[in-house]
């Protein structure tokens, strides 16, 4: 059994641009200069437990518990089968989840003339499916990994929609002159799954050398209207 705990505070500040007179070097009178500062806390409570069910069954299930003064709270569980048919061979098929709340500075990012700051902005999450199987040898070993994800909600910087120029533009945001196709706006991203595989093995070739390969391929896949360009 396994219980453990994390804290920690945080404090950010930011000017993300100063407009001055390129003349006298003051500050403009009729631009409002954009700064944010946040105080915040996140914590943490995770646990995890491993059952030996069989000399060859065991499972290792655990949980995660964060709370964050900037977003909310977030439970994250994870699983996983693990089956030894032989001595040398293991079979571990497993789930997981994990999740990244916005920064402060995601949160507060603006600027008059390029940047609105977003109304609201929900944490990027992940889920995983996977099955490994793996055989030791006498001087290596080898493994074999397939495993499946999905992406929701990922962070990205995009271009302001023409009535998300408007509504800044009315709320004092934007200054007159702004480029409505320069603007950019915090948001989250439509859903990505992703599919694919790892090949791995060592190999001591004599006392004290090694050789080590590894191999990944994935597909990724984009789902949703996909129609706001997003900002590289």
């Amino acid at each position: 059994t396994t219980v453990g705990g994390d804290l920690r505070f945080r404090y950010g500040a930011a000017r993300p641009a100063d407009y001055t007179d390129y003349v006298t070097g003051d500050a403009p009178f009729t631009v409002q200069l954009p700064y944010w500062e946040s105080k915040s806390v996140i914590g943490a409570l995770f646990v995890q437990q491993v059952l030996r069910l069989h000399d060859r069954f065991a499972i290792n299930a655990g949980a995660r518990f964060d709370a964050d003064s900037l977003f909310g709270v977030r439970l994250s569980p994870r699983a996983a089968l693990i089956v030894s048919p032989t001595d040398r061979s293991t079979l571990r098929i497993g789930y997981s989840e994990a999740f990244r709340a916005p920064s402060a500075q995601e949160l507060n990012d603006s600027d008059p003339t390029y940047v609105i700051q977003p109304d609201r902005l929900s944490a990027e999450t992940v889920r995983t499916a996977d099955i490994e199987f793996a055989q030791r040898f006498s001087r290596g070993s080898f493994s074999l990994r397939v495993f499946g994800s999905i992406y929701e909600d990922l962070l990205v910087l995009r271009f302001a929609t023409q009535e998300e120029f408007d509504a800044a533009l009315m709320r004092g945001q934007l200054v007159p002159n702004a480029d409505p196709a320069g603007v950019a706006v915090w948001d989250n991203s439509d859903v990505i799954r992703a599919a694919g595989g790892t090949v791995s093995a060592r190999s001591e070739l004599v006392e004290g050398l090694e050789l080590a390969a590894n191999l990944t391929l994935a597909a990724n896949q984009l789902r949703g209207s996909g129609s706001l360009p997003i900002i590289p």
